[in-house]
């Protein structure tokens, strides 16, 4: 299979967003997980999406361009782990409020 160059600039973008992701995700923000498996499991989350994600008419050409685009999918991907992080620190709060109110802690 050959691989152009605008698959690889696809794939960085890609895995832009999943470290962003995973830098502020619940499970994987914990210091308990390895950085090199973080970075494995961008990479290969990255590799197989490749393959799932449609290609666009345009994409960043000049240097310029890419590194924004970068900058830009890295927002994203923090901006869904800070939501999902929110997510679950309000189901842990209300677990929590449930437990005051029960008379249990």
């Amino acid at each position: 299979m050959i691989i152009t160059f605008s698959q690889i600039i696809i794939f960085f973008l890609i895995l832009a967003r999943l470290i962003g992701m995973v830098m502020l995700a619940p499970v994987f923000s914990r210091k308990e997980v390895m950085s090199s498996v973080k970075i494995a499991f961008c990479f290969w989350i990255a590799t197989i999406l490749l393959f799932v994600v449609p290609l666009p008419i345009s994409f960043a050409t000049t240097p310029l361009t890419f590194m924004i685009a970068l900058g830009i999918e890295l927002c994203i991907g923090m901006i869904i782990g800070f939501i999902t992080d929110i997510m679950i620190i309000a189901i842990e709060f209300g677990g929590s409020l449930m437990d005051t109110q029960a008379g249990l802690s």
